[in-house]
């Protein structure tokens, strides 16, 4: 699932680029989700859980953690592990709906 990672305060700073950036996610999530029922391919929406989360992002000021980065749109360590325990779930959930199919 597409998702706008640039947290919703600093897209702030331009209202309209910040509607925008979120029109354009949307109706980019939007149509994912409605092809993938079409199509038959998992999608996973990761959209709300990185809103407006910078501890998910790469992005850090903390000059005592050794890594200062302004990177608002790579997620770190967490980030990705979160998207990992999102597709595990969201894969067993749907292999498990296909099975159920089968056996019926």
């Amino acid at each position: 699932m597409i998702f706008n990672p640039t947290p919703q305060d600093i897209l702030s700073i331009s209202v309209p680029v910040s509607d925008w950036a979120n029109t354009l996610v949307k109706s980019m999530n939007s149509t994912k989700k409605s092809e993938s029922l079409v199509k038959n391919f998992l999608v996973t929406d990761v959209y709300s859980q990185f809103l407006n989360k910078l501890n998910l992002m790469s992005f850090n000021l903390n000059p005592l953690s050794g890594s200062l980065s302004l990177d608002l749109v790579h997620q770190n360590a967490a980030g990705h592990r979160l998207i990992a325990d999102m597709n595990y779930v969201n894969y067993n959930e749907k292999l498990q709906k296909v099975n159920n199919a089968k056996t019926k």
